[in-house]
């Protein structure tokens, strides 16, 4: 089956096929009748055009035919086997493993980063380890590498991000500003402020330098990817508490969206915690409300809990506690079912919190035991400096309710604490003065 010099190349025999040269066309066909390798190949040619004649897309077949191949594997083995497998080694098929890595965010970044670590080793082996000698394969490249990029962010692997960021943008730099790659260059730097405005890295000047920079070369190149900045430049003045100026751009970002739409809910979320920790509670409450019905007509069953959330601390605060609380079960029922554990907590410490302001001598020590248990169990399955910190406050509220010395000073103490851990690197917990636990 294997061709030998004497064979035509694939090229000949394709244009023998589909072109109008009947020369070459019996040429080849004399050679075809005593070759097996080119037969072989006269037979896919017109088993393809059989294919398309009959209405076939080429590139569903070969989308159904990879992702085939990819079910038989463990996705830890994708990336090995696309790069040992001749038949992953093509454009098509690593813009297919690309736009499959999309689709995993961000609900599922480990099979994303399988997909994407595919493409990668799929171009390097079809390109033999050179560097792109075209944009359009630099594009290709730099895009594997964002998405990697992208999803180790999501699995909280922040460093390894930055260097697979750093690696995407360095594939297209010798390509100048040509088409493509000053968006791209754009999508990077506002990964990289997405990477250091997080919670667990909290170097918000950098972000803000990096998001600056983004907004600036999406007004050049994709002017419709101008607001995808902003709301980042929101979120991370909202997380290093410079709350007027994020409530400033919050409202401007949601005027300029349908009042119906999930991206309105969404802002409006944003600017209900930004009023809650304003203390702008008439605010929050009117974010929060009409986010609430927008979620609850688009079936957003997370959003939708996440408002309830920030409604039932307005509740709470002015002293509605049967109200506040039915939010708050609302809120945590929904979070422990979708495993967002971290907001469970949160929203239980809120319960917690308005139990006792209603009753200073309410029972919560099984609340706090099953709060500290989970928190506990976060930061043991993922090492993060903010999960052990977490831990440790909720490991002394659990004590303080064993003790019966808990008071809703010292919850609101341990809220505070958690809240301040999203707006600056983690500091190590330290009980209260001893005037909160009297």
């Amino acid at each position: 089956m294997k061709n030998d010099s004497s064979c035509p190349s694939a090229r000949a025999v394709i244009e023998a096929w589909g072109g109008k040269d009947a020369n070459l066309r019996r040429f080849i066909e004399r050679h075809v009748a005593s070759c097996a390798h080119c037969s072989a190949l006269v037979r896919a040619l017109d088993e393809l055009g059989s294919f398309v004649a009959d209405g076939g897309d080429i590139y569903s077949e070969i989308a159904r035919v990879i992702d085939e191949r990819l079910s038989s594997e463990r996705p830890y083995r994708w990336e090995s086997l696309a790069r040992a497998n001749p038949e992953f080694h093509h454009r098509v098929v690593v813009a297919h493993l690309i736009s499959r890595s999309d689709e995993c965010y961000p609900s599922n970044p480990r099979d994303g980063l399988s997909y994407a670590d595919a493409a990668i080793s799929a171009f390097e082996a079809m390109s033999k380890g050179r560097p792109p000698e075209i944009a359009a394969d630099a594009l290709l490249y730099a895009a594997a590498l964002k998405n990697r990029a992208t999803h180790l962010y999501l699995l909280g692997r922040y460093s390894q991000a930055l260097c697979a960021a750093d690696a995407s943008a360095d594939s297209v730099r010798p390509f100048g500003d040509t088409e493509g790659v000053v968006a791209h260059r754009a999508s990077v730097a506002l990964a990289r402020g997405m990477i250091f405005g997080d919670v667990d890295v909290c170097e918000y000047d950098k972000a803000l330098v990096e998001i600056d920079a983004a907004e600036g070369l999406f007004l050049t190149a994709s002017p419709e990817r101008v607001a995808d900045a902003r709301w980042w430049r929101a979120m991370i003045l909202a997380r290093c508490g410079r709350l007027k100026e994020a409530r400033g751009l919050f409202g401007d970002l949601q005027m300029a969206v349908a009042a119906d739409s999930a991206e309105r809910a969404t802002l409006l979320q944003c600017l209900a915690w930004c009023a809650l920790l304003d203390n702008d509670d008439a605010k929050a409450f009117e974010y929060a409300s009409t986010a609430l019905q927008i979620h609850s007509v688009r079936y957003s069953r997370v959003d939708r809990a996440k408002a309830e959330w920030a409604i039932g601390r307005v509740l709470s605060r002015r002293n509605d506690h049967e109200a506040a609380r039915s939010k708050f079960e609302s809120a945590s029922s929904v979070f422990a079912e979708s495993s967002q554990l971290d907001l469970w907590v949160r929203v239980r410490l809120d319960h917690v919190h308005d139990l006792l302001t209603e009753n200073p001598r309410a029972d919560v020590r099984a609340l706090c035991e099953s709060i500290a248990a989970v928190s506990q169990m976060l930061d043991q399955r993922e090492a993060l400096r903010r999960h052990h910190c977490t831990a440790e406050a909720l490991a002394y509220l659990r004590r303080s309710a064993a003790e019966a010395t808990i008071t809703t000073e010292t919850v609101a103490y341990v809220v505070g604490y958690l809240d301040q851990l999203t707006t600056a690197p983690p500091a190590r917990f330290t009980p209260p003065p001893t005037s909160h636990v009297m």
